[in-house]
């Protein structure tokens, strides 16, 4: 079990490695929109599978989990900002 100075001292060496790791940001910058985005691998995937099989619903596999205790809204929050802030489609509206 770690003591309180373990604790301290692996607390101050995940920060002393993420200030050197982990650039400072101003934020997600706009993409630019004068010529088409590039796909990721992930969508370039689907894409051949969509060529390959046409109309298939291979990649919708559909689930349920059951999730039992409280539940801390913060935590649930922070972590629903943090998926938003990376993926720009959920910041996407339409006017």
């Amino acid at each position: 079990m770690p003591t309180d100075a373990n604790s301290a001292g692996l607390r101050a060496a995940l920060q002393q490695l993420m200030k050197h790791t982990r650039p400072e940001s101003d934020g997600i910058a706009r993409a630019d929109r004068s010529k088409p985005l590039p796909l990721s691998f992930a969508q370039q995937r689907l894409w051949l599978v969509d060529q390959l099989s046409p109309g298939s619903a291979a990649y919708n596999v559909p689930f349920a989990v059951r999730v039992r205790g409280g539940l801390d809204v913060g935590a649930l929050g922070g972590a629903l900002s943090v998926v938003v802030g990376r993926h720009e489609v959920l910041r996407t509206v339409f006017r």
